[in-house]
């Protein structure tokens, strides 16, 4: 990806917000000291605080986007950058569509410049994000 080299032109903007739709993002974790989190969303309670922790991979992710370039363990691409957490439950739910798209659009009315998500249907598994209130949203 050579990442490197991109640093050299640019770590991100605090006026650049990327939202992160997948599990929770464990925002206390040690590579996020410098990290800017903005607007918190849970999309399966409509909330700005996590009911739950719906898994490691949102912080997985968040690490991937945002990490501090702390010579710990990984560095973020884009670490300057402000980063959306939007989370929603990974369990099959016959509203998981719906709440995904509202986590598109939460993302949206909070000025996010990117949105993220690293999610499919696992090889029909997860049928019920075939939908077209996804579809639309995205």
């Amino acid at each position: 990806m050579n990442a490197n080299l991109a640093w050299d032109i640019t770590k991100g903007h605090s006026n650049i917000k990327i939202a992160i739709i997948d599990s929770n993002i464990n925002t206390s974790h040690s590579e996020f000291s410098s990290t800017q989190f903005a607007d918190f969303y849970d999309t399966t309670t409509g909330s700005s605080i996590p009911s739950a922790d719906y898994g490691y991979h949102g912080t997985m992710v968040c690490g991937i986007v945002a990490a501090d370039h702390n010579h710990a363990k990984i560095a973020g691409i884009a670490p300057n950058c402000k980063v959306i957490p939007i989370c929603y439950s990974t369990q099959n739910h016959e509203t998981t569509a719906a709440n995904l798209a509202s986590g598109f659009y939460w993302a949206i009315e909070h000025d996010a410049s990117v949105i993220n998500c690293s999610w499919g249907d696992h090889n029909g598994e997860h049928l019920f994000i075939h939908s077209a209130i996804l579809e639309s949203a995205i």
